[in-house]
């Protein structure tokens, strides 16, 4: 599913994963995702990161 997404996109901007989601953040990094930003979730005070990819 991930793949038929990225070939329909340039980029996926504004995905966020919490950082304690160790096997989420690797599988997304794994798959050409950078973290770009880290944050702090309002609503839960759990730390996320800000992920991007982009096409090439």
């Amino acid at each position: 599913m991930l793949n038929f997404i990225k070939s329909k996109r340039e980029t996926i901007q504004l995905l966020k994963v919490y950082k304690k989601n160790n096997k989420a953040v690797d599988f997304y990094l794994k798959n050409g995702f950078v973290i770009k930003e880290e944050l702090l979730d309002d609503l839960t005070g759990e730390e996320e990161f800000l992920m991007e990819w982009a096409n090439g």
